[in-house]
């Protein structure tokens, strides 16, 4: 019975797997010109439909918007703070599986500065489906071991926001030399023009280029936890989907015959 039951899930999970990468395709791949195909939106919604059918045959739960917004006022990584602006996307659809724990190493003032280890509840598979109001491309994603206090950080979009505490070490040592110039300026005999106008083109110049270091640093770190969690992407997450959701199917059959 189980050998018959596995032939036949295999049959017809292939043609699901067919029917999901055609109707994919295009939405992932759009024209020449960068647009939208005319049939976009019908072709859009029976991806969805058959899409949605497929991870409730693998047991994926839709993961509501409500713990998206509670995830964007606290984040596993530390150091990190994401604004993200709901209304920029087209489609925006994720669906989780399993529960587990996982732990960050982090740094915080009440232990002394010394590090410690956190514990944070996660999703075991995430599943993502994006896209952008003024993007043609359909993203599709798959992740692993997300925190569920990160999972906005997987959006594409969200904005990176500076710490308090950046902007005063960025415009804090710039700002004490502006300063003293200002001081030396005034006790001076005579206030050279020049003189004042060389150091505020170099505080400004300095003051940019530290932020812009500080930008690229946070963007590093949010690449690297991005990037160490995501397992598949575009048609291979279809792939996997369709071979997760033939061993729930064929799971709960053998349970079902064995009962």
């Amino acid at each position: 019975v189980a050998a018959r039951l596995e032939t036949l899930y295999a049959a017809a999970f292939a043609r699901d797997e067919e029917a999901l990468k055609t109707l994919y395709r295009p939405l992932h791949g759009p024209s020449a010109e960068g647009a939208r195909l005319p049939d976009d939106a019908a072709r859009c919604a029976a991806f969805l439909d058959r899409l949605t059918a497929l991870l409730t045959r693998a047991n994926y739960a839709p993961l509501p918007r409500a713990a998206l917004e509670r995830a964007v006022t606290r984040h596993a990584v530390p150091g990190l703070s994401i604004r993200v602006d709901f209304d920029r996307y087209d489609v925006l659809a994720l669906h989780v599986r399993g529960g587990l724990r996982t732990c960050r190493t982090q740094r915080s003032w009440r232990s002394g500065g010394r590090r410690r280890e956190v514990e944070f509840a996660a999703h075991e598979r995430v599943v993502m489906l994006v896209r952008l109001r003024d993007e043609p491309v359909l993203h599709l994603k798959l992740f692993q071991d997300v925190p569920e206090v990160d999972v906005e950080l997987l959006l594409p979009g969200t904005q990176l926001r500076m710490r308090w505490i950046d902007h005063v070490k960025i415009g804090g040592s710039g700002g004490t030399a502006l300063v003293s110039l200002a001081i030396r300026a005034l006790t001076a005999a005579t206030v050279a023009p020049l003189f004042i106008l060389i150091g505020g083109a170099t505080y400004a110049g300095s003051t940019a280029w530290r932020y812009l270091q500080a930008k690229d640093s946070y963007k590093t770190r949010l690449m690297r936890e991005v990037f160490f969690q995501m397992l598949d992407s575009g048609e291979g997450v279809l792939t996997r989907l369709v071979d997760e959701a033939e061993d729930e199917e064929a799971k709960e059959a053998f349970l079902a015959w064995a009962a």
